[in-house]
């Protein structure tokens, strides 16, 4: 009796085994063949260093979404410059919109990209409410400092986009904000004016200004464009434009990347988290 007690206990030590080697088997192959290492979760600890790998994901404050791209390159010891791209006029242009023509700029160079769902980007019709165009103001400051939060953002080093009716916001939120934004740049835009010049901070004359139009673009985002240099260099404000010759209301992101980086200021590794 005792014998067989025995042989069955080997056996059961044996499955057991057997069970807890495949385990953790599967557990190693499911992520890449590397042991899982818990990090700690105090807030004392220290950041990690190396990259870790491209990510897109999405957010969502107070129900409005934004996708969020991080480069592969991204070192949470190290801050990352930031951009934030305004969608033009849905259906035709969205945030997820924006966010593929963006993921390779910024991949190559090394950028978080912000894309939020935004509402005052009605190009086509031009009469945007201001309260839309607040209503994005926040939504866009908010998701910066979330971003911030989750993120080493290189607060020197933060510019705001907008394509076509993104333009809308981009002007509104991005010249009204030197403390947080040092370039902004125009791709085609519309422009309905504003911010007024008395809505502009001093400040913002530190901002680097790009609004670029192409040669066979819309009537009315080449009268809105050359309009919105007139007003903003009469502002006061440093603007460079540029006329795109041969082309038409195309998504040309690379113009926009360039310039960015060709006035990026001293990397600031204060910001974010």
């Amino acid at each position: 009796m005792k014998a067989k007690t025995l042989k069955l206990f080997v056996v059961v030590v044996f499955a057991a085994a057997v069970t807890l080697t495949a385990v953790l088997w599967v557990c190693l192959k499911e992520n890449g063949g590397q042991e899982v290492k818990e990090t700690p979760s105090s807030s004392s600890a220290p950041l990690p260093t190396g990259p870790l790998g491209p990510r897109l994901t999405k957010g969502t404050i107070s129900g409005h979404s934004y996708h969020l791209f991080v480069p592969g390159s991204y070192r949470p010891d190290r801050a990352a410059p930031l951009i934030v791209s305004c969608h033009g006029t849905v259906p035709y242009d969205t945030a997820e919109f924006q966010m593929r023509e963006w993921k390779a700029q910024a991949e190559e160079h090394g950028c978080l990209v912000a894309c939020p769902e935004l509402a005052g980007t009605d190009g086509l019709h031009g009469g945007v409410p201001t309260d839309s165009l607040t209503q994005d103001e926040q939504f866009i400051l908010s998701v910066i400092a979330e971003i911030s939060q989750r993120y080493r953002v290189d607060r020197q080093n933060t510019m705001i986009t907008g394509y076509a009716g993104g333009g809308l916001p981009a002007y509104f939120v991005g010249l009204r904000h030197p403390e947080v934004f040092s370039v902004v740049a125009a791709r085609s835009c519309n422009f309905n004016g504003m911010p007024a010049a008395d809505q502009i901070p001093p400040q913002t004359r530190n901002t680097s200004v790009l609004i670029y139009w192409q040669q066979n673009d819309p009537g009315t985002v080449v009268a809105q464009s050359k309009a919105a240099v007139d007003h903003f260099t009469s502002a006061g404000l440093n603007v460079k434009s540029i006329v795109m010759p041969g082309i038409g209301h195309e998504r040309r992101p690379e113009v926009a990347m360039k310039f960015f980086l060709d006035h990026l200021r001293p990397r600031s590794e204060s910001g974010g988290k």
